[in-house]
């Protein structure tokens, strides 16, 4: 197997540096989210990776980005609005985040993805918040429609709601982007 490397960025103001636009809190207790995703991607591509390359002389053939809920939200925009990545992983994407499903279909497709990698817990859809429990159907359409594009795309669902195995699925995921 071919050696690879891995980026975990943390410490992130979670919903502002990964929504894509501004929304109201969804639930009590939750923070507004402020849209900054622009800027978190342009960190990302102009200093962070930047500095990856410099002080470790990266040059890898392949770069994919992944996450988990709102950082899988992320990861397909950063996929869209980026050249860097050829990748996407979003696991348990936070795919209901209003006006996404639209943004994704009105954006040009590349030519060049290797893969998008989707999951969701099997009872993710189920959520009572009425944001939340459109994260099925959203993932649903948004799997289609780069399917329907000829885009190499995976779906599964996994056992339990959100929360259940977070650390598992991700490392799933990143077996299943690793062995294609």
């Amino acid at each position: 197997k071919e050696s690879f490397n891995m980026v975990i960025i943390s410490n992130i103001k979670w919903n502002d540096d990964l929504s894509i636009s501004k929304l109201d809190p969804i639930y009590k207790g939750d923070s507004e989210y402020k849209g900054n995703a622009k800027e978190f991607l342009n960190f990302i591509e102009n200093e962070l990776y930047l500095y990856l390359k410099r002080e470790y002389s990266l040059d890898p053939r392949s770069v994919c980005i992944g996450g988990y809920s709102l950082a899988g939200l992320f990861s397909l925009y950063a996929l869209n609005e980026s050249r860097l990545f050829d990748s996407a992983l979003s696991v348990s994407g936070s795919l209901w985040f209003p006006g996404f499903d639209t943004y994704i279909k009105n954006s040009s497709i590349r030519n060049d993805i290797k893969l998008i990698y989707l999951s969701l817990g099997d009872k993710e859809p189920l959520s009572k918040n009425e944001y939340m429990s459109k994260v099925g159907i959203k993932t649903i359409e948004i799997y289609e429609y780069y399917k329907n594009n000829h885009i190499n795309i995976f779906f599964e669902y996994n056992d339990g709601g959100h929360f259940n195995g977070a650390v598992n699925r991700q490392a799933k995921a990143i077996l299943y982007y690793l062995n294609c």
